[in-house]
């Protein structure tokens, strides 16, 4: 059985094969990885044709192995691993949206349950993005409540608890497009990191990156970015709230 070919020089090609042992060990190869597949979607694995010889075996194997990685958009090596991935996004996506649909077992194809499980990994992506947007419409409600008057300027500072880096950033464009005359200063500490967004109206002359500048002063870090919008993350949340006062 041919496993490759490829060319190695001007009119040179490089083929290479498998037989006797080595052609029954990599049927026995493909049989249990479709079988784990099968498994880890919960779909019954088609029964084996006893009566095929190893070599059409083979092929069969390989061409539902070539199928599943174009649906997955992924090597065929990483089939399996690309489908765990897929379930423990969809727990968890159900987890945070409290939704029990669950993945169920299958009594269609592979390829049906492939489908099956894309597209409920979208719908819960599309549900998740909405509920998010109605957070942050509610955020962004929440903060314009408690700005305060600076020099003029209303001035929007909060520190959060487990919000990345676009979250905040989603957060600060809202209000510096929607509310003129306003700066806002964000930082989270989400895990290991601690992300700072600065972000200013068009109308106010303030350098958002000397803000930034001022902020990892205090708190360790790095930024940078435009005079309207500048991001960067700090070292410490030690001195946070003092940094934001």
């Amino acid at each position: 059985k041919i496993i490759s070919e490829s060319g190695i020089s001007a009119g040179v090609r490089r083929i290479e094969a498998v037989t006797g042992i080595g052609a029954a060990l990599l049927l026995q190869e493909l049989e249990q990885n479709i079988t784990s597949i099968c498994n880890e979607l919960l779909v019954d694995p088609k029964i084996i044709d006893k009566d095929k010889n190893n070599l059409d075996l083979i092929r069969d194997f390989q061409s539902q192995m070539n199928l599943l990685a174009r649906e997955l958009n992924t090597p065929e090596d990483q089939i399996l691993k690309r489908i765990i991935v897929m379930k423990e996004e969809i727990t968890s996506l159900e987890d945070a949206l409290g939704s029990s649909s669950g993945i169920r077992s299958s009594s269609g194809s592979v390829i049906d349950a492939i489908k099956e499980l894309k597209s409920l990994s979208k719908s819960l992506k599309n549900e998740s993005k909405k509920k998010e947007s109605e957070g942050i419409s509610s955020s962004v409600s929440d903060l314009k409540e408690g700005s305060i008057e600076v020099a003029g300027y209303n001035l929007i500072t909060k520190s959060f608890e487990n919000k990345d880096a676009n979250s905040l950033r989603e957060l600060a464009d809202q209000l510096r497009n929607n509310e003129p005359n306003t700066i806002v200063a964000f930082i989270s500490v989400s895990g290991d990191k601690i992300p700072i967004i600065v972000a200013c109206s068009k109308q106010v002359e303030f350098d958002a990156r000397e803000i930034m500048k001022h902020l990892v002063n205090q708190l360790g870090g790095s930024g940078g970015g435009r005079p309207d919008f500048a991001q960067g993350g700090a070292e410490t949340s030690e001195d946070l709230e003092i940094a934001l006062d």
